[in-house]
Order: structure tokens, then C-alpha cells, then sequence
């Protein structure tokens, strides 16, 4: 039996709070010292039970080394009977000399065991700080007590996956007029029968009454009605799922069945990042027209043996795309979130020995010049109403030959989406003849340019090595 097996028969139940009350030369002992440490625990323990509830407070981040030991980091975490478990300190584990008892200690064998199993924190009480017992209690030979509780944590593993951590069901039901058949719903003829008494008595509240029954709140509150009771099942806070092959962790997962406890702070910043989403989703303001934008670029091999082959691609214009050398890339492929303009605006690209390169509205430059070529030469072909081909020229100074691909360097890609009168450029257009938005940004709707207004240039840079 552990030492606190009683005080966790307390935090199980509701009970009325105890304390002492003082007097002029009332005798204290050991009971009421105790008395006035639980009080404060006990309460403690009861608020974390039912306000915050069961989960990791901060930390206990679970990752694993290179010999698939399991590194948890210090954190913080509130168990199912409410009490903190703290942990101070970076903990190595081995998977296969936990067992399931955690406060009996491991029991030095290892387990070969296979398939998915849970990591537990645990809260553990250890007495410390032995000293000679003045006074010792009946019928015991003992002339020591520990002076000290150290309210400590433990880890375990189980057999098997803690429950997985997904949306409660009676969150649909603030949504929606139909429930899942486990969402908790209000009693039966409560509305009705409270609704009908106002107004048979001609109350002047029953108007907001019957308002105030169609709300979210009350919606909430007759579908969030939890009772008091302590849950049986484990009181410890699984922290990561794993997957284990004859005591080997292979993989984790810690948000599986990892409860979070997440903090005003937080809560505030997850208010305000739904506000953000209601005003982006819900604006009365008509849509605004699709703009014409740059929805992927790619590096591509053409002629080998397999005809085409995708060497790298943009992830993000907002850093150098790397492009390997011996992909052999020879071609980069560009696709527009709608078709572009067939006329004037059509894209363009400078071939070899072009004086007037600055002209045209696909243009890709080197950041070291060979041979006195300011631009790599190259050509355009219309691959579809969207989709155009930039094709390296071989005989370029920027062409390691005709099958080879891209010399080694660092290059960027203009796509302009202003004109410049003084080069005598016109800009990339839609079929209609708004200008491509081309500033480059996230990867969002498809695209990876645009700011929201039409004109900009998009420019990225790639190196091929």
C-alpha cells in the first residue's frame, strides 16, 4: 500500500472541508497538523480537479535519442485527482525496463514487448529526511521518522493506447439541431413547461425568456452539464503514444492521447485567432475578383531516358529553393492560378543575344555573369491556357550542355507584374487585363504570390548545386 493510498480515497470523493479551530491552550498533535496541511492540499487539489481538469500543464516534451531511448523534458502537469506533477528535471528512459507499477520501481527485466503502448506521468509521494523518533507510535520497534514528503513524479508504460484525444461529440450540438446519441441533453419537458408558465402568468420576462432559449450560452449549458465525479479511469496523464518491436521504440506521437491544459494567456490568443478567421469568413463585403497569381513553379529534366523528370519545386518564395546539380535540370515549368493574356502581356523570355532583355516579363539572371550575359538565354513554350515552360538554351554560358542542365550558381526569376515604361515592358495580365499580383508570399489559396491588389513583381532565387 503507498503511503498516501488515504489521501487519494479523499480527493475521489466530495467532502466538506475540515480545519482547525483555535483556542487559547488547545492541545495540537499530529492529527491536527494534518488537519491543516490537508486543507489547504485538499481544496488545492479539488479546484485543479474541476477547473483546469486533467493534462499537461507546460513541457514533458517526449522525443527519442539515437539508441530509441525515450528523453522526456521537465514540465508540469495536473493528474486526474488534481494534484501538480512536477517534473524538475530531464528524464533518459528506457522503454523496456519500465513497467506498469511506476512507484514500485522497475523490476530489472527487460521486456521484449511489441505493438502500441502509453507513457504515463504520475504523481508519487517519497518520505525523506529520516530523524530519531522521540516518541514513537504503539507496538512498533522504530526510533526514526522521515521529517519530509517529497511530492515527486514517476513514468510508466501500458499495453495498449489511452484514450485517443479528439473533439467531445456535444460540440456538435452548438452547431447543429442533431446530436450524437451520447451528447448529454437537458431534461425532458424542462423549456417547454418553464416557458409555458411565464407567459400563462403574462410575465413581462417571458419575451427575453424565449430569447435567451435559442442562445449559444444556454446551448452550452445544457449540453456541457458534466457532474463532479472523479473518471476511474487512471489517474497518471498519458504523455505520448508509442509503437514498440521487441522493446525498441520505433515511433511516437505525443498529441495522441496527450490532454493539454492550456492557459488564460493562450486562450486569449486562440480567441483572437478565431476572431480573425469570423472576419476573413463571414465579411457582408462581396468577394473580391480573383487575381491572376503564381501558383507553382518547378524544376524539371527533359530528353533523358525516363522523358521528364521532376528535379525540385518551390515550397516557399520567401527562401532560395535548392536545386541539385545532378538532377540535371533544364527546364522550369510556371502555372498561374487562371489563364493569362494572349496578347501583348503574353509571357516572354530573352534569347540568345537579345540587347533589349530587359523587356520582357520572365527574365532569369544570374548573380554571377558569364561571358558577358547579363540574363540566361532560353525560350517559352505555352504548355496550356495557364502553364507556361522556360527551356534552358544549351548553347548558353549558363548550360552545362544540352542534357546536363544548369551550371552551378546562384540565379533569380522575375515575373513582372508592373510595366516600366523606360524598358518598354508590359506586365503579366490575365485574360482580362488585371495584372498579375506577384509579390512574393506564403504558400496560401493555391498561390504563392499576391498581397490582394493586382500589380507587383514576383522574383525568387534558386541555387543549383
Amino acid at each position: 500500500m503507498n503511503a498516501y493510498d488515504n489521501a487519494e480515497a479523499l480527493l475521489r470523493v466530495l467532502a466538506a472541508p475540515r480545519r482547525n479551530q483555535f483556542f487559547y491552550g488547545k492541545r495540537m498533535d499530529v492529527q491536527h497538523f494534518r488537519m491543516e496541511q490537508d486543507y489547504g492540499r485538499l481544496k488545492q487539489s479539488l479546484i485543479n480537479r474541476l477547473t483546469l481538469g486533467k493534462g499537461v500543464v507546460c513541457g514533458l516534451r517526449v522525443s527519442l535519442d539515437d539508441a530509441g531511448h525515450i528523453q522526456v523534458d521537465p514540465g508540469v502537469a495536473i493528474d486526474g485527482l488534481g494534484r501538480e506533477i512536477v517534473v524538475p528535471v530531464r528524464s533518459a528512459l528506457d522503454p523496456a525496463r519500465l513497467d506498469a507499477a511506476c512507484c514500485g520501481g522497475s523490476n530489472g527485466e527487460r521486456a521484449h514487448g511489441s505493438g502500441a503502448f502509453t507513457l504515463w506521468a504520475c504523481y508519487r509521494e517519497c518520505s525523506t529526511d529520516y530523524q530519531p523518533a522521540m516518541v514513537s507510535d504503539c507496538d512498533t520497534r522504530d526510533q526514526c521518522a522521515p521529517g519530509t514528503t517529497v511530492e515527486t513524479f514517476c513514468f510508466k508504460l501500458t499495453a495498449g493506447l489511452a484514450p485517443l484525444q479528439g473533439d467531445p461529440a456535444w460540440c456538435a450540438g452548438l452547431a447543429a439541431d442533431s446530436l450524437p446519441p451520447s451528447t448529454p441533453q437537458p431534461p425532458p419537458g424542462t423549456t417547454d413547461a418553464f416557458l409555458a408558465a411565464m407567459e400563462a402568468r403574462r410575465l413581462p420576462e417571458s419575451a427575453a425568456i424565449r430569447e435567451a432559449l435559442s442562445s449559444r450560452r444556454r446551448q452550452l449549458c445544457a449540453r456541457a452539464a458534466f457532474d463532479c465525479d472523479v473518471d476511474e479511469q487512471d489517474a497518471c496523464v498519458p504523455i505520448a503514444a508509442l509503437l514498440l518491436e521487441d522493446g525498441r521504440t520505433v515511433a511516437l506521437d505525443s498529441c495522441l492521447v496527450r490532454p493539454r491544459l492550456y492557459s488564460n494567456a493562450v486562450l486569449l490568443d486562440l480567441i483572437l485567432c478565431l476572431a480573425q478567421r469570423i472576419d476573413e469568413c463571414c465579411k457582408e463585403d462581396t468577394a473580391p475578383e480573383e487575381l491572376l497569381r503564381v501558383a507553382a513553379i518547378g524544376f524539371i529534366r527533359r530528353g533523358g531516358p525516363d522523358g521528364e523528370t521532376r528535379v525540385a519545386s518551390v515550397e516557399t518564395p520567401l527562401s532560395p529553393t535548392q536545386v541539385p546539380i545532378d538532377g540535371n535540370a533544364n527546364a522550369v515549368r510556371i502555372r498561374f492560378t487562371k489563364p493569362f493574356a494572349q496578347d501583348e502581356r503574353r509571357p516572354s523570355t530573352p534569347g540568345p543575344g537579345d540587347t533589349d532583355f530587359a523587356r520582357h516579363n520572365i527574365v532569369i539572371t544570374p548573380e554571377r555573369v558569364l561571358q558577358g550575359t547579363p540574363y540566361v538565354p532560353g525560350t517559352l513554350t505555352l504548355e496550356a491556357p495557364d502553364i507556361v515552360r522556360f527551356d534552358l538554351f544549351p548553347d548558353s554560358p549558363y548550360s552545362r550542355g544540352r542534357e546536363l542542365g544548369w551550371q552551378k550558381g546562384r540565379y533569380r526569376i522575375r515575373l513582372s507584374g508592373t510595366d516600366d515604361a523606360a524598358n518598354g515592358r508590359r506586365a503579366l495580365a490575365d485574360a482580362g487585363g488585371t495584372l498579375l499580383d506577384g509579390e512574393p508570399s506564403e504558400p496560401s489559396n493555391g498561390g504563392i504570390s499576391g498581397d490582394g491588389t493586382a500589380a507587383g513583381d514576383f522574383m525568387i532565387t534558386f541555387i543549383v548545386g
